[in-house]
C-alpha cells in the first residue's frame, strides 16, 4: 500500500487539506492484516474494482450523487471527508501497479514516492499549480462561479507536519533520498547525513 505520506500529498493538491485521519481510519487494520489482507475492512471501493468502477471511470455518477447527497444533507466538509475516503481507494488500486514484476513494482513505487516528496518540497507548485498557499495558509476554491483565495489556517499547520515527516523518510532512505535528488534537482539535500536535520526543521 502507499505510505500515508502519498495519501496525504494526493489529498492535499485535491481538496487542500491532507485529510491524514481519513488514512488512518482507513488502514488501521494493517497492523493486524498486513499486505492486501488489510484491504478487507474499510475498503469497500477498492472492492468493488472491475463491478462498479474502473481505471478509465473511477468515480461514476453514483459517487457524484452521494457526495451531493452528503453536502446537502450534511456539510461540504463531510461531502469533502467522503470524496477524500474514495479517493483512498482508487490510489490503492493504482498503487498495485498490475502486470508489473515485483523489481519493477518496487521501483516504480519508490519513484512515485519520490515524486511527491518533491511537489511537496515546492510550496510555489503547489501554489500555482494546485491552488494551495502552504506559507499564507489559503486555498484557491470556485465559489459561484468566480475563483477565489479562502483563508485556511490549517494548511499550514498540515503542511509543517508533512514537511517534518518528509525529513524523516529522507534520513532513512537513501534510495528515496537519491530519487529525490535526481528528479527534483534539489540540492540542499545533497548535504543532509543520516543524522541532520535542516535548521528550519530542527527547530
Amino acid at each position: 500500500m502507499p505510505r500515508g505520506l502519498v495519501h496525504e500529498v494526493q489529498l492535499l493538491v485535491t481538496f487542500g487539506l491532507p485529510y491524514h485521519y481519513i488514512h488512518h481510519r482507513k488502514d488501521a487494520a494493517a497492523s493486524r492484516l498486513p499486505g492486501l489482507r488489510h484491504r478487507r475492512i474499510r475498503h469497500g471501493w477498492y472492492r468493488s474494482y472491475g463491478k462498479l468502477w474502473n481505471l478509465d471511470a473511477p468515480f461514476p455518477d453514483v459517487i457524484r450523487e452521494r457526495t451531493s447527497r452528503t453536502a446537502a444533507f450534511k456539510d461540504a466538509v463531510r461531502a469533502e471527508e467522503y470524496m477524500s475516503w474514495v479517493a483512498h481507494d482508487f490510489l490503492d488500486k493504482i498503487w498495485d501497479f498490475d502486470g508489473l514484476t515485483t523489481e519493477q513494482r518496487a521501483y516504480t513505487r519508490k519513484w512515485w514516492e519520490a515524486f511527491h516528496i518533491w511537489l511537496l518540497l515546492r510550496p510555489d507548485v503547489l501554489r500555482d499549480w494546485a491552488g494551495v498557499d502552504v506559507e499564507a495558509g489559503k486555498i484557491q476554491r470556485l465559489i459561484d462561479g468566480s475563483e477565489v483565495w479562502e483563508d485556511e489556517p490549517e494548511v499550514t499547520r498540515e503542511y509543517q507536519r508533512l514537511y517534518r515527516r518528509v525529513f524523516f523518510l529522507l534520513r532513512r532512505d537513501r534510495m528515496l533520498r537519491r530519487l529525490v535528488e535526481e528528479n527534483g534537482d534539489l540540492r540542499f539535500l545533497r548535504g543532509l547525513s543520516n543524522k541532520a536535520l535542516p535548521a528550519d526543521v530542527a527547530g
